[in-house]
């Protein structure tokens, strides 16, 4: 399971430009690498460091980010100059922003940026509104242009600069249009970048519950609720069989060698991806190892790809040489694998490949800095021909279109994604096995030629086209949305407002998550919308204030609390280290107040962080390490990692639930003389037996739960089973 932080995906546009490659690998390689390295090193019941991959989001732009990001370059030679003798003067550039973008403007899902380096301080206009004058020589900007754009049409830029700050002859500035997502700007994503994100982790074999934005401003998006009945038709066909698949060619990523970073030399993360998207974008899907398991799994491989690992463990270097020996190729740059951590000593792979004795495999040593295409030419007599015959016309960009198909017997899922700038013309050719299926459209439209192949246009900067193809007598999936989930989503803007109480009505008060760091939303609202629907089914009335602002004279006028988990720690790290807010949720609930702590139990470092404040000391009851649970007899959605139990104690909580359909997670541990007994358990059939999800007890005057599945309560699991009389009963005991 991948947990999809929101502020970690972002989309690339090139305004309708071919792109340039060694600007941007990055950009298009590194999302899907980290997935396929997630993929290939998550199934051990231990995470060791070398499988931990961090992408870092840069707080604001560099020169690097600015080139992998932009939707329109103005480069030196697009300036129209009229210098003056003092080295003052204005230069103006012409571009266009595409038109559809309009609609991301329109509905508040983005912003526009100008952002650039000034080799002087300037005045700018845009369209001839003034921007204003900026006085940082030399120094990175950026200059919120959202209403000054013209979409589809021309769009005049004019920078002004004064004898005192000329501008040095050669050094015109850099200057560029970025969405708000570029640069950490807070912001709700748009259709094509939610599209883009859980299609692309649905595909490398990833459960991905959706954390909604449903409304922008009074707007509500009712495009999510069409998009998520798409994602869940295809995640039954798509989950089983590529969860645990292994591709063809494996990459070796060398991470401890990088210590912990992309790449060991200057720019070499560069070349890095260049190699992935090599691979990637001609139909050679891989699986990216560490080295343990690489030292596992290699023979699985024909090919092994080992670019820059310039320095491994011993054993690693020995598994290599056993691999070529066992009959596999293994394609390297110069010097890869070529020392080891054993005092730096030379491995033997060179002497080795120079000797001719290799047995029944071969080294080759492609040189660096071939680039993408190339190195795709040169790569592909060495590989297995592609699973999937996919013809792209070349001719105006290297194709960087992400492809699959996956299923089973009866029923297969085609998934395309373009990660280029140009939209790209793709003629699919279907298996014989499955070319005379009927074709589903999920994403796109399809048309079949003479031949059984399938052609589709796929949009450029991560547009996806997808369908789904079906063996004569299966039933399509059902993709209408009903009018009751349409409402449904609808009452989500009577949820806008707190505060507004009747006299003498209980208020409840919910961890407002505003750190604009990673979202604009409060968390108990637009996340967890159910939650805060619930407490007003019961007459009482919600309330959200930051954590930060939390006090004993605050939390006397609530009869209860909710903290839920949130997409960022920004509230919560100031109170790490502060037993202080902890014993004032201890006295609290002592004193009779209720506490529900809603906290992801998967791999997360906010959930892990959030719980510590609820203290495992006051409650008995922890998050522990380790694999998430799964259950192959009792589970929804095709995943066996979102397991459906009915093991459910004798409870006020739990009376008349049933079942209750969980997302992925890692169960709760109860300490010995814990006051919280189990609620909500596992089933015996899964892999943690009767272990507790929900937990619940008397604390003093007070009752506390706690649940590690908030996805549980989210929209598209509410109506799961029994989880919505689940989460009535939990607020009426919590209030009673």
């Amino acid at each position: 399971v991948f947990y999809v932080h929101s502020s970690g995906f972002r989309a690339y546009d090139y305004g309708g430009r071919p792109f340039e490659p060694k600007t941007l690998h990055d950009a298009i390689c590194w999302p899907l690498f980290t997935a396929r390295f997630f993929r290939c090193n998550t199934t051990k019941p231990i995470i060791n460091s070398e499988d931990i991959v961090h992408d870092t989001i840069a707080a604001a732009p560099s020169d690097e980010a600015m080139d992998a990001n932009d939707l329109a370059k103005f480069r030196e030679r697009a300036f129209t100059a009229s210098r003056r003798p003092d080295g003052g003067g204005r230069l103006s550039c012409d571009f266009t922003i595409p038109a559809r973008l309009e609609a991301d403007r329109a509905d508040g899902s983005a912003r526009f940026y100008l952002a650039g380096r000034a080799p002087a301080a300037f005045g700018a206009s845009l369209n001839g509104k003034d921007l204003g004058y900026f006085g940082r020589v030399g120094g990175l900007f950026q200059i919120d242009v959202t209403a000054a754009l013209e979409f589809g049409g021309t769009n005049t830029l004019v920078l002004r600069y004064d004898g005192e700050n000329r501008i040095p002859p050669g050094d015109d500035p850099r200057c560029h249009i970025l969405t708000q997502e570029t640069l950490g700007a807070p912001g709700p994503y748009g259709e094509k970048q939610y599209t883009s994100q859980f299609w692309s982790y649905l595909a490398s074999g990833f459960s991905a519950d959706i954390v909604w934005h449903w409304t922008t401003g009074d707007k509500l998006r009712l495009w999510q609720a069409a998009l998520t009945r798409r994602l869940e038709a295809a995640a039954s066909v798509m989950l089983p069989a590529v969860r645990f698949r292994k591709e063809r060619v494996a990459f070796l990523y060398g991470y401890l060698a990088g210590v912990g970073l992309p790449a060991s030399q200057e720019n070499r993360h560069h070349e890095l991806m260049d190699w992935a998207g090599a691979l990637e974008f001609t139909g050679h899907r891989y699986d990216v190892l560490g080295e343990e398991r690489f030292r596992l799994d290699a023979a699985d491989y024909p090919v092994v790809v080992a670019p820059d690992v310039w320095c491994v463990a011993d054993e690693t270097a020995a598994a290599a040489m056993d691999y070529v020996r066992g009959g596999g190729t293994l394609v390297i740059t110069p010097g890869s694998l070529g020392k080891t951590f054993s005092r730096y000593r030379d491995s033997g792979l060179a002497a080795f490949a120079a000797s001719g004795d290799t047995g029944a495999g071969r080294v080759i040593v492609l040189e660096p800095g071939l680039g993408m295409a190339a190195l795709a030419e040169r790569l592909a007599p060495l590989l297995p021909p592609p699973e999937l015959d996919v013809e792209i016309d070349p001719s105006a960009e290297f194709p960087c279109v992400e492809r699959l198909l996956a299923g089973d017997s009866r029923r297969k899922v085609l998934y395309l994604q373009n990660w280029g700038g140009l939209g790209q013309t793709c003629r699919v050719r279907i298996p014989e096995e499955c070319r005379d299926w009927s074709v589903v459209p999920l994403e796109g439209n399809f048309v079949r030629a003479d031949d059984g192949s399938l052609a589709t246009t796929v949009e450029g900067s991560q547009g996806v086209a997808a369908c789904m193809l079906l063996a004569p007598g299966e039933p399509p999936p059902d993709l209408a949305l009903p009018p009751e989930k349409e409402a449904e989503i609808g009452r989500v803007r009577d949820l806008m407002t707190f505060g507004r109480a009747a006299p003498g009505a209980k208020r409840v008060l919910f961890a407002l998550d505003d750190d604009a760091s990673a979202h604009s939303s409060p968390t108990g609202v637009h996340l967890f919308p159910h939650l805060v629907e619930a407490v007003r089914e019961l007459s009482a009335e919600a309330d959200a204030v930051p954590p930060r602002d939390w006090t004993p004279e605050l939390l006397s006028n609530y009869a209860a609390v909710v903290v839920t988990e949130g997409d960022s720690i920004g509230n919560w790290e100031p109170l790490f280290n502060k037993p202080e807010f902890r014993a004032m949720l201890r006295r609290y609930v002592e004193e009779g107040g209720a506490l529900f702590g809603d906290i992801y139990a998967g791999r997360s470092v906010c959930a892990n962080a959030t719980f510590s404040l609820l203290g495992k000391e006051a409650w008995g009851v922890e998050i522990p390490r380790g694999t998430l649970a799964r259950d192959d007899t009792s589970h929804g959605f095709g995943d066996p990692r979102q397991i459906r139990t009915g093991n459910l104690a004798a409870h006020p909580i739990a009376e008349g639930v049933g079942e209750v359909q969980l997302f992925a997670l890692v169960p709760l541990a109860l300490e010995k003389g814990s006051p919280l007994a189990p609620v909500v358990s596992l089933p015996e059939t899964s892999t943690k037996p009767g272990a507790p999800v929900l937990a619940a007890g008397n604390v003093g005057r007070g009752r506390v739960a706690v649940m590690a599945d908030p996805m549980a309560f989210q929209p598209y699991r509410i109506g799961e089973a029994g989880n919505a009389r689940l989460l009535r009963n939990l607020f009426a005991w919590l209030l009673e």
